[in-house]
């Protein structure tokens, strides 16, 4: 089924995913923190809302309607953002080493950023 409007994809994403988040604040940590992580989602998804609805790239990307030049700058965006993540969960995993903590959370972003690398390498690559 799609949606006849693409510009609320996002946001609808945002609110379910942040309200998961928010009921395990809420259940983890109390009523206040689960409150506050609610707002916050709302907040956010309102504000990825109205940025769908403006005449621009990063418009046209979280309004679902980019074009050829656009989807590459996601795309791009993507790539930078794995980059980022995985140079940050490196990084953790050597410095938590070397002052002797425990290291495995970073260690399993970095095989979980490298695996999905090669799985990308492996169904996008072309013939």
């Amino acid at each position: 089924m799609r949606a006849k409007n693409r510009r609320i994809r996002v946001p609808t994403a945002m609110v379910v995913v942040g309200s998961l988040i928010a009921v395990a604040s809420l259940v983890g940590r109390g009523w206040l923190p689960g409150a506050s992580t609610e707002v916050v989602t709302l907040v956010a998804a309102y504000g990825y809302y109205v940025v769908a609805g403006r005449d621009t790239d990063t418009g046209a990307l979280v309004g679902s309607r980019a074009d050829e030049r656009q989807a590459a700058l996601g795309q791009q965006s993507a790539a930078l953002a794995g980059v980022a993540t995985s140079t940050t969960a490196l990084t953790g995993f050597v410095i938590t080493t070397a002052v002797g903590g425990p290291a495995w959370p970073f260690l399993v972003l970095a095989v979980v950023g490298g695996a999905a690398f090669l799985a990308g390498q492996v169904i996008y690559r072309t013939r």
